[in-house]
């Protein structure tokens, strides 16, 4: 015990002296208050502006969430499109479909226009395709490390 004690004087005295001040502390105890406290000491606060893009960003990250935003975004892909037009499409009642454009509107990811009584849907911002395309690369990379891909093609032609 004694060494011990004195390695922990050497390499942090005040928590030493915390430590024998709590009696019956153990070496656990005593190594997860001095890794705590190098944490605490090495911690970059995060600033206001940096706190709001991080929220902003999971925000934006919700809109890839969903298994129908993201066919929604793939089909505004290169056009507007009508909610009816886009509901006939993606085969989806309307009423579901206007639930996730709605939210997809308010992250700013679609913009709308109006034309008379009917809404057209278009991404906002076409760089949102790249993320898209992004995270779908990596998935089928996945896929075919897993036999996925390949499982699933020769059931195909098996029945076809």
């Amino acid at each position: 015990m004694g060494r011990i004690r004195r390695q922990l004087w050497r390499e942090a005295p005040s928590l030493l002296q915390a430590c024998l001040d709590t009696r019956g502390s153990s070496i656990l105890e005593v190594s997860r208050m001095s890794y705590l406290r190098t944490m605490a000491r090495n911690h970059t606060p995060t600033t206001d502006s940096q706190s709001e893009a991080y929220a902003r960003h999971a925000e934006m990250c919700k809109v890839f969430s969903h298994p129908l935003r993201l066919q929604i975004l793939n089909t505004l892909r290169d056009k507007e499109m009508s909610v009816s037009a886009l509901a006939g499409r993606l085969r989806v009642a309307i009423g579901n479909l206007s639930q996730h454009l709605n939210m997809m509107k308010h992250r700013r990811v679609l913009v709308t226009r109006k034309a008379g009584n009917i809404v057209y849907y278009r991404l906002g911002n076409p760089k949102i395709l790249a993320a898209f395309d992004l995270i779908r690369e990596i998935l089928i990379e996945q896929m075919q490390r897993e036999g996925i891909i390949g499982r699933q093609m020769e059931r195909s032609r098996i029945h076809v």
